[in-house]
């Protein structure tokens, strides 16, 4: 590794692996340990040190020389090469998280030298903290201490970063203070402390931890000092990440760009540009170069506020300051302007892309042309689509998708197949959404046939239905002809129910919309009620599909609708459709008293009666009355019918 990092020739290369193979071969193990002289070697073999990696290994007597002296040399193949390779596999298992390998290695390479004990015990907790298991992690350490194998730095690092990545700072800190107790507290292990409160989102506890490291004399570096800003900026805190910096900054501690970056994003998450603007003003006057991460930070801040012009005098700072701003710089600053619709803000970045050497690429168009089907605009969409493939980019399932809805949503259902099959015969995979816009579509319509057949051509693509798949295949039903198709609903509820999926409040409601299609008040009831049971609230949409059965339904339908209504009030919000649907069950029932109450209770609730409450009210009572209710009310029953029809 030290020959390859730091380029010899290959000659030397090949002479310094040679010779130390030779030597592992007729190794036993050095009085130092093996795994001991193992991580000097790496360290300075990572480094590209060749002279220093040879040094560290005969820090001690050579390999053949400590046979000599104990009287055990060994020839090739020997008990010390099985031992290495032992040590190396119980290392390569503890990196692997291979709890199960480990134990085997280290069952194998019995019996050890003190300092290859703690070393291989150490990397046995180290395969526990890999895998999260911070209980086997616990036995093994009980373990060392029933053995008398000696405990060093390493061994609570380990069981602290064990704690650490399961997120239990409790567990963490425990085993600082068992280590602190032994002495052997260190940077490391308050860092790993530090590391889990602050995924853990408590930020004070984390910044507790770092005040100790200084009463403790331990150096808190920039990295445990980005750690604790990083917790304050997760808990939506930038002003306690300003004040901790600055306290790190007034205690000495050389806070880095990154430091300062945290303390920017934190802000900059919560919108204020204007602060996070001024931090990154402070790491200049301290001395610091806004790196494009920096930079970075304010253009997508600017973004989301839908300022993409402020995001564009970022990015040109950015290239004054000598930054080069890759794809995905780029891709924000498009997006940008593509939200607000500036599609000549838009195209402009879009050459400054092409100069800058950086190919357009999926993502880029993809942007573009959702943003054109998302404000209904299907045509540029296509215009950017096409302008895609003429510079050799090919539209990504996110850009079909969109143009798919887009036609959906419109209605549109040929256009929206046409797209849908070229995407599917390009072999873009088109996922559970796009298909289920599809779906929606014909379920708009009514068309069941159609809407069942796009169904199954997802399911042959491998696509696992969702619960809105089957929400719009019930509502096709629902849709279906003049009285919607109960029965076939149904049929699609205990499916999704099979598949595994948990109904919503959207399903439960489509299925009422179909019983009330069919005019059927028990149906619509017994749903209403299995809906409660399965602890789904019923909403608006629900209530007033199920009066709206009673409002088809011939004979007296009045009571069960004027009952679902006082429902529907006692949650809270109040429909005039729903209002509008009680109205007609009276009207059916020819109620005159009962729905000119139920109309002046709508006026009560100062909701504006449409035209068609009108007509069925009108139906029940008369015109003559009608006219005179509506004066007696205060209404202007010619300005009602001109707002209505402008509606």
């Amino acid at each position: 590794r030290a020959s390859r990092n730091a380029r010899p020739s290959a000659a030397l290369a090949i002479l310094a692996t040679a010779t130390w193979i030779t030597w592992m071969v007729a190794a036993t193990s050095p009085p130092g340990g093996w795994a001991s002289i193992f991580c000097a070697m790496q360290r300075c073999g990572g480094q590209g040190s060749l002279r220093r990696a040879t040094r560290g290994a005969s820090a001690t007597d050579s390999p053949r020389a400590v046979s000599v002296r104990a009287g055990t040399a060994e020839g090739p193949g020997g008990s010390g090469s099985r031992k290495v390779k032992l040590l190396m596999q119980l290392s390569a298992c503890a990196r692997a998280g291979d709890i199960d390998g480990a134990e085997r290695a280290l069952k194998q390479v019995q019996p050890l030298s003190a300092q290859d004990a703690t070393m291989a015990f150490n990397n046995l907790i180290k395969a526990c903290s890999q895998a999260g298991d911070l209980e086997r992690a616990n036995v093994w350490f009980e373990r060392m201490l029933e053995q008398g194998v000696r405990l060093n730095p390493r061994t609570f690092g380990k069981l602290i970063t064990a704690a650490a990545r399961l997120g239990k700072p409790m567990a963490a800190e425990r085993w600082l203070e068992e280590m602190d107790a032994r002495g052997f507290v260190d940077e490391v292990a308050l860092s790993a402390v530090v590391d889990a409160c602050a995924k853990a989102g408590d930020a004070k506890r984390a910044a507790h931890w770092l005040r100790k490291a200084r009463l403790w004399g331990v150096q808190s570096g920039a990295v445990m000092l980005t750690s604790v800003l990083d917790a304050y900026a997760r808990s939506n805190d930038p002003a306690g990440a300003a004040a901790q910096l600055e306290t790190a900054i007034k205690d000495g501690v050389t806070a880095g760009i990154e430091s300062y970056n945290v303390v920017v994003k934190a802000y900059s998450m919560l919108g204020n540009v204007e602060m996070a603007s001024q931090w990154l003003a402070r790491a200049a006057a301290a001395g610091l170069r806004p790196d494009m991460v920096s930079y970075n930070t304010m253009i997508k801040a600017c973004a989301r506020r839908g300022e993409p012009r402020a995001a564009a005098e970022w990015m040109e700072r950015a290239c004054a300051a000598g930054e080069r701003p890759d794809s995905i710089t780029f891709n924000t600053l498009i997006d940008a302007f593509a939200k607000v619709r500036d599609e000549e803000g838009a195209r402009t970045w879009l050459a400054r892309m092409a100069t800058s050497r950086l190919r357009p690429d999926a993502v880029t168009f993809a942007t573009l042309i959702s943003e054109r089907a998302q404000s209904g605009d299907v045509t540029g969409a296509q215009r950017w689509f096409q302008e895609a493939q003429s510079v050799g980019v090919a539209p990504n399932q996110h850009a079909h998708g969109a143009i798919i809805s887009a036609f959906a949503k419109a209605s549109d259902t040929e256009s929206a197949s046409s797209w849908l099959k070229e995407a599917v015969t390009g072999r873009l995979c088109p996922n559970v959404v796009i298909f289920t816009s599809m779906i929606d579509a014909f379920a708009q319509q009514g068309d069941v046939t159609n809407a069942t057949a796009w169904f199954e051509m997802a399911v042959r693509e491998g696509i696992e239905p969702n619960q809105r798949t089957f929400n719009s295949l019930i509502n096709a039903c629902a849709n279906a002809g003049k009285r919607g198709d109960l029965a076939l609903a149904e049929d699609w509820f205990h499916r999704a129910v099979q598949a595994g999926l948990q109904p919503d409040v959207i399903t439960y409601s489509s299925l009422i919309n179909a019983c009330a299609r069919s005019g059927n008040v028990a149906a619509a009831e017994t749903w209403l009620e299995r809906m409660e049971q399965a602890m789904v609230q019923p909403n608006v949409v629900s209530y007033t599909a199920a009066i709206g059965a009673c409002s088809r339904s011939p004979g007296d339908n009045s009571a069960t609708a004027l009952a679902l209504l006082q429902r529907l009030h006692a949650q809270g919000p109040r429909s005039e459709l729903a209002y509008r649907l009680a109205i007609k069950a009276f009207s059916n029932a020819k109620l005159l008293t009962p729905a000119e109450d139920l109309f002046r209770d709508m006026l009560s609730s100062r909701m504006a009666p449409q035209a068609t409450t009108l007509r069925s009210l009108g139906l029940v009572i008369g015109g003559r009355r009608l006219t005179e209710l509506c004066e007696e009310l205060g209404l202007d029953l010619a300005m009602l019918d001109n707002q209505n029809s402008r509606g």
